[in-house]
């Protein structure tokens, strides 16, 4: 058959329409197609410099051992000899609380002005409900002895220094809050937080009704820094917590192990809490 002409008299109007807009048609698909393949051609990426990659130097392999060794520093207990005898308590009677789990925090520091560093360390408590007669875990307040090129030796002087009051702590933040300079304590724990202001000779007292610092309560203060928040030349103090928490709460909670009974339960057991500044 022959190709029909639409220019020929023979073909109807409408015909000749149609085959037009056919040819219409593959010639637009054909300029689409070019014009793809051009978006294609100049946008395609770049091809992998193949002299580059091969310029990559091969990993180095050290053929001579280094002759440099981490110094060498021993350590050797020397408790017996220092007179350091603290034992740190954690009330635990069977109840399984939270607190228990948790240890108490160290302050090296020169409470005496004597040039050489103190320790003090931090105890906690026996609970409310405790059976034990006993008397309570006090902190540990050690002054420095030692004599200058001679053994380490610390002197315990814990008694009548006012920081040998019970309170289940848990950190320690010392600094001159006052400018007195003389380095005054403070303790957080379970229950806010206690302020020690250092009298002189060894001695403390608890000014922590006076501060206005929390310190009463379901508070659970675990740690905190002293710093000059506003620059205005006096200690601020930034307090951390852990979470909303009592004895009360702990028991409602009551978690258990299989096979066991009760047992410490997961800190995500209780509601989450802020610090203060």
């Amino acid at each position: 058959m022959e190709p029909i002409d639409p220019l020929s008299p023979s073909l109807s109007e409408d015909a000749a329409i149609g085959v037009a807009l056919r040819r219409s048609l593959i010639i637009l698909l054909l300029i689409g197609g070019l014009a793809g393949a051009a978006i294609w051609w100049f946008s395609r990426p770049e091809p992998m410099n193949q002299s580059l990659s091969n310029r990559l130097a091969a990993p180095f392999r050290r053929e001579v051992e280094s002759t440099v060794r981490p110094p060498k520093v021993p350590f050797s207990s020397v408790d017996p000899r220092s007179g350091v005898a603290f034992v740190h308590q954690n009330g635990a009677e069977g109840a399984k609380l939270l607190p228990e789990t948790m240890g108490g925090g160290i302050a090296c520091f020169d409470f005496d002005n004597d040039g050489d560093v103190d320790l003090l360390f931090i105890n906690s408590n026996r609970w409310a409900e405790s059976k034990l007669t006993a008397p309570k875990p006090l902190n540990g307040l050690f002054r420095n002895d030692t004599v200058r090129g001679g053994p380490w030796h610390f002197t315990d002087v814990t008694s009548g220094s006012g920081l040998d009051t019970p309170f289940y702590g848990m950190g320690v933040s010392c600094a001159d809050f006052d400018g007195d300079d003389l380095r005054d304590v403070l303790i957080t724990g379970v229950g806010g937080i206690r302020l020690f202001k250092n009298k002189g000779a060894g001695k403390f007292k608890d000014i922590t009704a006076a501060s206005g610092l929390p310190s009463e309560g379901s508070d659970w203060c675990t740690a905190a820094a002293w710093f000059d928040a506003d620059n205005d030349g006096d200690l601020d103090l930034f307090i951390g917590r852990y979470v909303v928490w009592s004895p009360e709460l702990d028991r409602e909670v009551n978690n258990q192990l299989v096979g066991i009974g009760r047992a410490y339960g997961r800190p995500w057991n209780f509601p989450g809490t802020f610090p203060s500044l």
